[in-house]
């Protein structure tokens, strides 16, 4: 097992360093049960390609927290879901289920521990790939990890990554309560229908991997939440608040159980 330690961004570099791509963070709590949801019938672009990229920060390591959930199924239980969680080590797990079971199961051999700094983190689905390999491919601060099957997702089967006719939802799980997350994000990109390298979100700058401005194409579905609002909404999310998507998509999330104080936070790569 290798430990990832984060890349330092967002932990004292001079003012003169960064781009300002990235100033601000939302702050989530699984005790507090705080995440965002958004409920959406939209038809995706694509069942089989998806790419997340988002800024991660640790501030407790829990089992079971989440960074991103979608569900169709009928409630109290998984139809067609998809997620992206931390294990107990704290690897990571990308899985799916279609008609209630597992088609994909994937975890990553390095864990994530860091509480002091920040990670980019870039999931790419890709199920059209020839080699199983290529189907799943996940990135840290711009390295490719290692990871292994316990299902190995065929090619081009159908993922509900981008398939949220039920809902999304970020810092948590799509079908249940009490898998949030105890961490702070940054510039989440949910691209339906493309599979983008990381360095489409971010690069190198002076050896430190840093967030740049992104020209990506987010598909149906999709959304960039920049989390620069310091207002909550409630069921009520809308371009002014937390959840506000700035993708052009106007797929605004709603914000539970979090208060002003965990928006537009200014702890951020």
């Amino acid at each position: 097992m290798s430990v990832i330690k984060s890349n330092g961004a967002g932990s004292g570099a001079s003012g003169g360093f960064y781009n300002g791509v990235v100033s601000t963070s939302a702050r989530f709590s699984d005790s507090g049960n705080k995440y965002l949801q958004r409920t959406d019938s939209t038809t995706p672009t694509s069942t089989q390609k998806f790419t997340f990229s988002c800024w991660i920060k640790n501030w407790s390591i829990n089992s079971g927290d989440t960074i991103f959930g979608s569900d169709k199924g009928t409630s109290g239980g998984p139809g067609d879901a998809a997620w992206i969680q931390f294990t107990t080590n704290r690897a990571i797990n990308i899985y799916n289920i279609t008609s209630a079971s597992y088609n994909l199961q994937w975890t990553s051999t390095p864990v994530y521990r860091d509480v002091s700094a920040w990670y980019h983190f870039v999931i790419r689905i890709d199920t059209t790939q020839g080699s199983a390999d290529d189907r799943v491919r996940f990135y840290v601060n711009g390295t490719q990890q290692a990871g292994s099957y316990s299902t190995t997702v065929g090619q081009n089967n159908n993922v509900a990554f981008n398939n949220a006719a039920g809902k999304f939802r970020i810092a948590g799980l799509g079908y249940a309560n009490g898998y949030e997350g105890d961490f702070y994000l940054a510039d989440v990109h949910h691209c339906d229908g493309q599979s983008y390298a990381p360095t489409e979100f971010a690069e190198t700058k002076n050896g430190v991997w840093i967030p740049k401005n992104a020209s990506v194409s987010y598909g149906n579905t999709g959304y960039r939440l920049q989390f620069k609002n310091s207002t909550v909404g409630g069921t009520s999310g809308s371009a002014s608040t937390i959840g506000a998507d700035t993708s052009g998509n106007t797929h605004h999330f709603d914000d539970y159980n979090i208060s002003a104080s965990d928006c537009a936070m200014p702890d951020s790569p």
